[in-house]
This record gives C-alpha cells, sequence and structure tokens, in this order.
C-alpha cells in the first residue's frame, strides 16, 4: 500500500500518519498539491494507471471529507461517494485520473 504524506512542511515533521493510501502495483501517484483558485480548495492528487488494468482504485482518504473527479484542469467532474474512508476512482488501462479532496 502507497501512502503520500501531508504535503505541508509541519505535518511531515510532526506526524506519521499517511494522508492517502492506494495500491502501488497498479498506480502511481503523480501529483499531490494545493487545488488551483481561490473557491476550489482542497488538494489535487493526480494518478496514473500502470498495471493495464480497467476498473475502479481503491483509495483510502483518512482524514478528508469529500472528493471528486476532477479532469486534469482541476474542474469537478462528479462528487464521489467516501465509504469507510474509501473511494474508488475508475480508471482506463494506463489512463489518468484526478481527485480534489476536502477535509
Amino acid at each position: 500500500m502507497a501512502q503520500l504524506p501531508h504535503p505541508r512542511q509541519d505535518h511531515l515533521i510532526s506526524s506519521t500518519k499517511p494522508l492517502i493510501h492506494f495500491d502501488p502495483a497498479r498506480v502511481i501517484a503523480t501529483c499531490l498539491k494545493p487545488a488551483d483558485g481561490d473557491a476550489s480548495g482542497g488538494l489535487i492528487v493526480r494518478f496514473w494507471e500502470i498495471a493495464g488494468e480497467p476498473g475502479p482504485l481503491a483509495v483510502s482518504l483518512p482524514g478528508f471529507r469529500r472528493a471528486f473527479e476532477t479532469d486534469l484542469l482541476e474542474r469537478d467532474l462528479k462528487e464521489l461517494r467516501i465509504e469507510q474512508r474509501t473511494v474508488a476512482v475508475d480508471l482506463r488501462p494506463r489512463g489518468l485520473g484526478a481527485l480534489r479532496l476536502l477535509p
């Protein structure tokens, strides 16, 4: 299970809890950054599917209450349902995906 630390330096120093969990054999996280624009807020995480497998990817999101699938320009496409701190992200084989996460 790959883990991404919180991008703020104080969290990297003071916390060992991961921000996001996912299957590293299936995807690579290519970006973790604050969302662009004043209105959107949250964090953006982008994925690249590397296993060549279609279908949903389970992403564990402890500490986030809302998640949106976005396009690569960070426009919300749809809100994803978080169940037991996890969302399912549909990915195409070797495709890209992006989420906007809100605490």
